[in-house]
């Protein structure tokens, strides 16, 4: 049976998954104390305190609340607790929290991914007692960005015979791990919101290939890349359109008019989750999310213990 807890040393789940200790708010949109953004949310608001890695700062909008910004791998203090980040392999910034609880080290490994993102830094790890892993995609199995390699490969190849392919993502950075991956091969075209991203991870270092940003007057051959929100306002569609999402299912494509869509999570799904759980070394692992009842039943079966983190009104009657 699995072990289902409202609070593992110092780690609970009420309003989302925090550490009272540190005020320390690991998901949700925390009202009060710090928030850890671990990746890049452009539809999060986020809250007046919020913490990330470096490398992620650099990406945020110029209009939102600037963050404190921690450099990979340097510790530092959240009153009495000692914490640093690590990356996290999914996405341009990414990063896991490494904090020391209650004479522990706790990993909080949400976005992690063994297979790196083209456009991100390799999983780092660090010895850890006790690894914290969302949970939310345990039963399904979706490609991660890896994935996209044979996707954009048929993308390139429509592209130069039909001479136009319009490409809708649902998420940011996953549209510059195709991006990167275009690598010069057909032109390409970026919606501005995509152009106003690339433009930001270039000012901070990094390489893509030469894109334009559209005008009306400006629909050339090519590959045009754009996200969800930008599908109303697009201009006419001339050729097949694709979607690459996490939900790519017959409503997801009649919505954005696409004729093709190709399931693909930045997060780790299905037993990728059991992958990340059993390199990471920890001897306790504390899910979160919709399928955290199901891995821990997996990794139960494997010897590793499970514990299920539920908020208090969640908790099922005994």
């Amino acid at each position: 049976m699995v072990e289902v807890r409202s609070e593992v040393h110092g780690i609970r789940a009420r309003g989302g998954v925090h550490v009272p200790a540190a005020r320390l708010w690991l998901d949700g949109e925390a009202s009060h104390g710090l928030r850890f953004l671990a990746e890049l949310d452009e539809r999060s608001r986020g809250s007046r305190r919020r913490v990330c890695s470096a490398p992620l700062a650099e990406l945020l909008p110029s209009t939102a609340t600037r963050p404190l910004a921690v450099p990979y791998a340097r510790p530092f203090q959240l009153g009495r607790i000692a914490v640093e980040l690590l990356p996290a392999g999914s996405s341009p910034g990414s990063a896991m929290l490494r904090a020391h609880l209650d004479g522990r080290a706790v990993l909080f490994a949400g976005p992690a991914r063994l297979d790196a993102a083209p456009t991100a830094e390799p999983i780092a790890w660090r010895e850890a007692d006790i690894l914290v892993l969302d949970a939310t995609l345990a039963e399904r199995e979706l490609p991660g960005p890896v994935g996209l390699v044979p996707e954009v490969d048929a993308a390139v190849a429509h592209a130069a015979v039909f001479g136009q392919l319009d490409w809708v993502f649902d998420s940011a950075t996953v549209a510059l791990d195709a991006l990167t991956l275009v690598a010069g091969r057909v032109p390409v075209t970026l919606s501005t919101r995509l152009a106003r991203l690339a433009n930001r991870y270039i000012a901070a270092g990094r390489r893509l290939p030469a894109a334009r940003n559209p005008t009306k007057r400006n629909v050339n051959a090519g590959l045009t890349l754009r996200m969800q929100s930008d599908v109303a306002a697009a201009m006419p569609l001339l050729g097949d359109r694709w979607l690459a999402a996490e939900d790519a299912g017959p409503q997801a494509l009649a919505a954005v008019g696409a004729s093709r869509g190709f399931a693909v999570s930045r997060r780790a799904a299905g037993t990728d989750l059991d992958g990340l759980a059993l390199a990471s070394g920890a001897t306790l692992v504390v899910a979160t999310g919709a399928g955290a009842a199901a891995l821990c039943a997996r990794l139960q079966q494997r010897g590793v213990r499970c514990v299920h983190l539920l908020a208090d009104g969640q908790l099922p009657l005994m």
